[in-house]
């Protein structure tokens, strides 16, 4: 599984930097996008066991606007 979050656009270096804080590396889901709404998504843990927790705190940062674990072979889902 993997967590896909997305995030606000208003200061998304700082959502980043504070996830990090609590071990957690987010990565765009769509790399090289020039779209607003493709580039507010991010992804993190692929295959992590601890994706429960992970969607927790993401969902406790200010900034992130949702998280949820998609399931392996699934697309993750936009707006």
């Amino acid at each position: 599984m993997a967590v896909v979050a997305k995030l606000s656009g208003d200061d998304v270096d700082a959502v980043i930097a504070a996830a990090a804080e609590v071990g957690i590396t987010l990565r765009p889901l769509h790399p090289g996008a020039q779209d607003a709404e493709l580039c507010s998504w991010y992804t993190a843990g692929e295959g992590d066991a601890e994706d429960t927790i992970m969607v927790r705190t993401l969902r406790a940062l200010p900034g992130v606007l949702s998280a949820y674990a998609k399931p392996p072979g699934h697309a993750a889902a936009g707006g």
